[in-house]
């Protein structure tokens, strides 16, 4: 219906196609910016697949507080619950 969210599962409303081109969202959103400079937290942060996976950020926001930029707590390359 025109809004546009980072993903499906992260319900934050960062524009609306309706009112703002996408790809004006897409470079001017601060949510939009800080996602993709790929500065996470914990093991995230420094981990070498970052760039391939980037592990889900809903799921950082929900275990941690709402920060989306946390570490993935489940992730899949390390294979350790809690510990990325």
């Amino acid at each position: 219906r025109g809004k546009v969210q980072p993903c499906a599962y992260l319900s934050r409303e960062l524009g609306d196609v309706r009112e703002t081109p996408f790809d004006e969202i897409w470079a001017k959103n601060e949510v939009f910016k800080e996602l993709r400079t790929l500065d996470y937290g914990g093991g995230c942060g420094s981990c070498n697949y970052k760039k391939a996976c980037g592990g889900c950020r809903a799921r950082a926001a929900y275990y941690h507080g709402g920060d989306f930029m946390a570490e993935e707590p489940w992730c899949l390359y390390h294979g350790r619950r809690g510990e990325a």
